[in-house]
């Protein structure tokens, strides 16, 4: 419901509770914590859920164990504190971790190991490592697509990312086959004006532009940035990111 305001209340509340009634820690004292740090970090605030995340993590590996889902959910959430806050290092280590957890869960809890797989293979890309990048991103779409399908909205960020990948590496042939598949996932279920569905507009057509496939390039990035400039505030790195391409195509 994207109210993350009233969440942190609520589950700050919660870790109080925990807190009162077990000062040692228990299971639900690690779930409380986990939903807090999420709720803190969904606003933005990442640098104040990294030491809740923390402590989400130690509580649950002293009550539920290394291969229970919270404990590499936790991982998954601290992970990306540490990348919000600019520790990139760290971000990898932890999301490695969380990886190597996630290969123990029971199958009820894969879908936390595919989320550590798809993080670290989002990092992987900013930190210039595709090859890598691209086995984690594999990883996670595997887990996906046995669990719930090959037409998950995760499926259409994962399919989103390896586009990027092969964008970088040069190879538009099979970007183009990526970044098609992640819009017609995308647009079954998110709305035409969601930030993910049009950097997936822009990012398909700047790898038309790069095929010389100008014409049709010029069109998606026409159409994402006409749907951005209508909310700019939402988004002002994709309308930066669109405005780029678009100044390729056209020259």
């Amino acid at each position: 419901l994207n109210k993350v305001g009233e969440g942190e209340r609520i589950s700050q509340r919660a870790v109080e509770l925990e807190r009162e009634l077990h000062p040692s820690g228990d299971e639900t004292f690690a779930v409380a914590l986990y939903g807090h740090g999420l709720n803190v970090l969904l606003q933005g605030k990442a640098k104040l859920a990294v030491p809740i995340l923390e402590q989400a993590c130690e509580v649950a590996k002293k009550h539920l164990g290394t291969n229970h889902g919270y404990y590499v959910a936790g991982l998954g959430a601290l992970g990306l504190a540490y990348e919000q806050s600019g520790d990139l290092d760290r971000a990898e280590t932890t999301f490695r971790h969380a990886n190597e957890a996630g290969r123990t869960l029971q199958y009820r809890y894969q879908t936390f190991h595919a989320q550590a797989a798809a993080y670290l293979g989002e990092l992987l890309i900013k930190k210039g490592n595709y090859g890598e990048a691209e086995s984690f991103l594999r990883e996670s779409e595997e887990i996906y697509r046995q669990g719930m399908g090959d037409s998950t909205l995760s499926t259409g960020e994962i399919k989103q990312d390896l586009g990027t990948v092969y964008l970088r590496r040069k190879d538009y042939v099979q970007a183009e086959v990526e970044l098609r598949k992640s819009l017609e996932i995308l647009k079954k279920g998110l709305s035409p004006e969601h930030p993910s569905t049009l950097k997936t507009e822009a990012l398909l057509g700047l790898t038309l532009t790069r095929e010389s496939k100008l014409g049709e390039g010029e069109l998606y990035l026409r159409k994402a940035l006409e749907t951005q400039s209508r909310t700019p505030l939402n988004n002002p790195d994709g309308i930066a990111f669109t405005k780029g391409a678009l100044g390729e195509c056209l020259l």
